[in-house]
C-alpha cells in the first residue's frame, strides 16, 4: 500500500509542469529573453537594458533616444516577476544632449493624472529657466527659499546665490502637479553630475508652489542617499 501511494506521487510530481518564472531562471535570462516572457510582445520588442529593482522586480529599458523638444527619453516598464502581475509604464527623461553610457543623467518621472511626461518637462524648463535668472542681476519673477539646517554653507550666500549653482541637467526625479492650476511640484536634484563608480552626491529637495501668488521655490539640502 505504502509503495503504491509512494508511486503515485512520483508521477504526479514528474508529471508537474516546471515552474517556468522561477526567479533563479528568470535572473539568468538575458533582456530579450526576460522581456519576451514578463512583457508584452510589442513592448519586449523595444526595450534593451534591464535591472533587477527587489526581490521579485524587473525594470526593462528602452534605447535613449534624443527628442526635437530638446530633451533625452528613455521609456521604463517595471514588472513583477510573479504570476498575473500588471506592468508600470513609466519615463526618464534629461535635458539636453542623452548621457554617456554608465552615467547617471536622467530624471524619472513619476506620471499621475496631473503630472504627464509633456508636463515634468515644462517643469525642468521652468528650473532652467529660474537657474539661469538667478545667474543674472535682475529681479527674480518669484521667490525663493534655501534651507539647509545639517550644512549651512549651501545658504550661506543666501538662496538666489544657492539656487544659481545648480543645473537642471542634474534632476534626478520629478514627481506632483504642474498644470495651469495652482499646483506644487517636487524635483530631486543632484548638486552634479555623478561619473561612473563615483560616491553619491548631496541632494536638493526642490518644492514649486505656483498658483494665484508670485511662484515659490523651497530648496532643501539633504545628504547623499546611501
Amino acid at each position: 500500500m505504502g509503495i503504491a501511494v509512494l508511486a503515485l506521487l512520483g508521477a504526479a510530481s514528474s508529471a508537474a509542469p516546471a515552474d517556468d518564472r522561477s526567479d533563479e531562471r528568470l535572473r539568468a535570462m538575458s533582456t530579450g529573453e526576460l522581456a519576451a516572457k514578463l512583457l508584452p510582445r510589442r513592448t519586449a520588442k523595444r526595450v534593451r537594458t534591464h535591472e533587477f529593482s527587489g526581490p521579485s522586480q524587473v525594470t526593462f529599458y528602452t534605447r535613449a533616444q534624443h527628442m526635437p523638444d530638446g530633451f533625452c527619453v528613455r521609456d521604463q516598464y517595471q514588472v513583477s516577476m510573479r504570476p498575473r502581475s500588471r506592468m508600470k509604464p513609466s519615463a526618464d527623461i534629461r535635458l539636453g544632449d542623452c548621457p554617456a553610457e554608465g552615467v547617471v543623467g536622467f530624471a524619472h518621472v513619476n506620471p499621475n493624472a496631473q503630472l504627464h511626461f509633456a508636463q515634468a518637462k515644462l517643469a525642468i524648463r521652468w528650473l532652467e529657466g529660474a537657474i539661469a535668472a538667478a545667474r543674472g542681476d535682475q529681479p527674480l519673477s518669484f521667490d525663493v527659499d534655501c534651507v539647509a539646517a545639517a550644512q549651512p554653507n549651501s545658504c550661506a550666500d543666501g538662496a538666489r546665490a544657492a539656487l544659481a549653482r545648480l543645473s537642471a541637467q542634474n534632476a534626478l526625479m520629478v514627481d506632483g502637479a504642474y498644470t495651469c492650476r495652482p499646483s506644487e511640484t517636487t524635483i530631486e536634484l543632484r548638486e552634479g553630475l555623478a561619473a561612473p563608480g563615483a560616491a553619491p552626491e548631496p541632494r536638493w529637495h526642490l518644492q514649486l508652489a505656483r498658483g494665484a501668488a508670485r511662484p515659490r521655490l523651497t530648496m532643501r539640502w539633504a545628504a547623499s542617499a546611501s
